[in-house]
């Protein structure tokens, strides 16, 4: 065999091996989408915890950037308030580079939430993401997540940004 075709076989595997690598990833982190909202809607904030790296960071339109432990205190304030919660996730763009997992999703939880009166209102939010994951200890794990834009409704009404 010549050098030329030598090298063309040896490209296209590496092309093969890389979409392989790229599609097990995509696949591991769909499955981790949805041990978050199954983890989210249990309250079980140590199984939610587990899915984002030790050095997270997360940012929302107009607000700042917000380290792991500030972003579980609001996420635990929130799971304590609702119920009925679904969630999903859905995958626009994947990109595999060099071990990070570079994803854009749309989102959208559904939830009742109770007032003071002990009444449910129905809670909807819709986002649009874009996150980068890193293969940890435990599997793929969230490392930075940046909402690029972010609707909520209560009881039918669209909430004005800031809550």
């Amino acid at each position: 065999m010549k050098l030329p075709a030598i090298v063309s076989v040896l490209s296209l595997t590496l092309v093969c091996l890389a979409v392989d690598d790229s599609s097990d990833a995509r696949k591991a982190i769909e499955a981790r989408f949805s041990q978050v909202s199954k983890a989210f809607a249990d309250k079980d904030v140590k199984l939610f915890e587990s899915t984002f790296a030790e050095d997270f960071h997360s940012k929302a339109p107009g607000k700042p950037m917000m380290k792991r432990a500030d972003v579980f205190k609001d996420f635990e304030t929130q799971m304590k308030m609702m119920s009925n919660v679904k969630w999903t996730q859905k995958i626009k763009t994947f990109k595999l580079d060099k071990g990070v997992a570079y994803v854009t999703f749309d989102s959208e939880l559904k939830s009742k939430v109770k007032d003071e009166e002990s009444k449910d209102h129905d809670f909807r939010l819709v986002s649009k993401t874009k996150n980068e994951w890193i293969k940890g200890k435990t599997g793929w794990v969230v490392r930075y997540s940046e909402s690029l834009e972010l609707k909520m409704w209560f009881d039918g009404n669209e909430m004005k940004s800031g809550g």
